[in-house]
């Protein structure tokens, strides 16, 4: 397990006992959860057990976006091979878009639900409580993330620093986030040229477009170590779109 989540261990069982999370609640809303798949399809049963293990399993409503059209067979043999305790929606996109894909399934979700949550393929949650956790951090016009971080002035996007109270920067992945935002035409016309660095756009639209707020949140998850992330091949880029958008007015 990852030391950040460690770090936020105790915090989490702190809110779970404030919000009395700590045995399953029956017949409350549901709970959106969207993730894009790509290269990670073999983890897909365990990522699938993952939800089944939650105190909130039967108000799951879990969506992938499956950015490998390939392998559109595998992960509709793995979703169906049993039943779950919660149903599943996937949509297959014909070429692998990148992370903005679950932007358009949350389209798709924001007149239905208030909000919606993201998870990465790679991220696990910690404890049995951490979804039902992430729910209670919904707030209208405001994005909460399990990784937060804040700019330094004039630095590269590598220069930053853990902040849960004053982030410029929310992760998508372990994100919960006030669904209206994905019903803003403006939001999709990210430059073509950063398309893949969705959760930095994302970020830049809602604190400076929309004067929303970002904030990190208290609960846990952790993650899955492998070499099949996108971001490694973006180093570079991240950097120059933080300028980017800095240039467009961000304070970041």
């Amino acid at each position: 397990m990852h030391w950040r989540a460690f770090a936020t261990h105790a915090r989490e069982l702190t809110f779970c006992t404030a919000q009395k999370l700590l045995k399953p609640r029956v017949g409350s809303q549901p709970i959106p959860v969207v993730m894009c798949l790509w290269q990670r399809n073999e983890h897909l049963a365990d990522i699938l057990g993952n939800f089944e293990k939650q105190t909130c399993r039967t108000r799951i409503r879990l969506h992938f976006w499956n950015n490998n059209p390939a392998e559109a067979p595998l992960v509709e043999s793995i979703v169906r091979s049993r039943q779950w305790s919660f149903p599943v929606e996937i949509k297959h996109s014909s070429e692998n878009v990148g992370g903005i894909g679950r932007f358009y399934f949350a389209k798709e979700l924001a007149s239905k639900y208030p909000y919606v949550i993201f998870l990465d393929d790679d991220q696990r949650f910690a404890y049995p409580t951490t979804l039902e956790s992430m729910s209670f951090h919904h707030r209208n016009k405001r994005i909460t993330a399990f990784t937060s971080f804040r700019f330094k002035k004039g630095g590269t996007y590598w220069d930053r620093d853990v902040d849960r109270k004053r982030p410029h920067y929310c992760g998508t992945g372990g994100m919960i986030c006030d669904s209206s935002i994905f019903m803003d035409a403006a939001l999709y016309e990210v430059p073509v040229q950063y398309q893949f660095i969705e959760d930095l756009w994302l970020c830049y639209y809602a604190q400076k477009i929309k004067a929303w707020t970002l904030r990190g949140g208290k609960f846990t998850v952790y993650f899955i170590y492998d070499d099949k992330n996108q971001f490694k091949k973006l180093k570079k880029k991240k950097s120059e779109f933080l300028e980017y958008l800095r240039s467009q007015g961000w304070r970041a």
